[in-house]
């Protein structure tokens, strides 16, 4: 592991295998200080990993900047890569995302978030892998409830729609697989989709981008007593399998959300919150249960990969 700036310093060596010894080692880094010359030290990281190679063992490097390199990273970095190793890049507030596709090769093995206590949502995951290409030979259910009241503009509305069509790209789209199930709410509730009515990515993206917006109020705690329905055998649920609901809003709602959303979490079903603009954080938290599961759009390319992830990679990582 190595810290960089001007300077390269190791702070320890892989192969060391005693797990007390690994967080006093980290607890214990000290700041260098000085500039950012990431290329250095990705040339650094060559010699590190060829002493540690092991056959049919992978080899992944994670690099965390927060600010433009003041030296190349292209060729390092592809140096490394061409070795067989794994980078992936976690950039945090000031970090250019160039530099960062760079270092990484690919956008899907790329991280940015806006500060560094959004680095708690990346933390609870390092048993598995950081970041999911695609999601193969996964079965759960996963439901959006999207507000389409009359504080989301076009252009909003339209983002809501990218985020939903990107993310079912990542998982692997079937009726065997990951079902998909859309519900727009406002003062009305409007089912777009139920969880068994698609079995291609292509049938659920079109159907997605055919949704027209309500444009009423928000009735959110009506909409979530709705939703709930949805994760059951009648509308294509499956309840023995893991189920997601992926609430996306932007005001407060003018109903209760809390003894809705519990109800649908006591039915064993993850929720998961994005805030487009305004909604009221407290609400949000009441219907995920969690700080941790509230996103922001800012986050929104965080977000969709974070619940990927956790869709993908839960039963596999315990």
């Amino acid at each position: 592991m190595k810290t960089f700036m001007n300077e390269v310093i190791r702070i320890f060596q892989l192969g060391a295998n005693n797990m007390m010894r690994l967080i006093e080692a980290i607890e214990n880094i000290d700041q260098i200080g000085g500039g950012t010359r990431t290329g250095n030290a990705l040339r650094s990281m060559k010699s590190l990993f060829k002493m540690a190679y092991r056959e049919n063992v992978s080899q992944i490097l994670i690099v965390i900047t927060d600010g433009k390199s003041e030296d190349g990273v292209n060729q390092a970095a592809r140096d490394l890569r061409q070795q067989g190793i794994v980078i992936y890049a976690i950039g945090i507030k000031n970090a250019v995302q160039q530099e960062l596709e760079e270092i990484a090769e690919t956008k899907n093995r790329m991280f940015f978030v806006n500060d560094f206590d959004s680095l708690k949502h990346i933390k609870q995951h390092t048993r598995c892998p950081v970041i999911i290409t695609f999601c193969k030979n996964v079965r759960a259910d996963v439901v959006f409830l999207v507000d389409g009241s009359n504080s989301i503009r076009p252009a909003e509305f339209q983002k809501i729609k990218d985020f939903m069509q990107s993310f079912v790209t990542k998982v692997d789209v079937g009726l065997d697989n990951v079902r998909i199930g859309l519900i727009q709410f406002s003062s009305e509730i409007r089912e777009e989709f139920q969880l068994d009515r698609y079995s291609t990515t292509a049938d659920v993206q079109r159907a997605i981008q055919e949704m027209q917006q309500i444009k009423l109020g928000t009735l959110t705690g009506k909409a979530l007593t709705f939703a709930a329905s949805y994760f059951d055998r009648p509308r294509g649920g499956r309840p023995e399998l893991k189920q997601y609901l992926i609430v996306i809003t932007d005001g407060e709602a003018q109903d209760s959300v809390k003894n809705p959303a519990r109800a649908i979490r006591d039915k064993g079903i993850s929720i998961y919150a994005i805030d487009m603009l305004q909604a009221n954080n407290s609400q949000l938290v009441e219907i995920t249960g969690a700080q941790d599961k509230v996103f922001f759009e800012s986050e929104i390319n965080f977000s969709e990969k974070q619940i990927v992830f956790e869709i993908c990679n839960l039963q596999k990582c315990k």
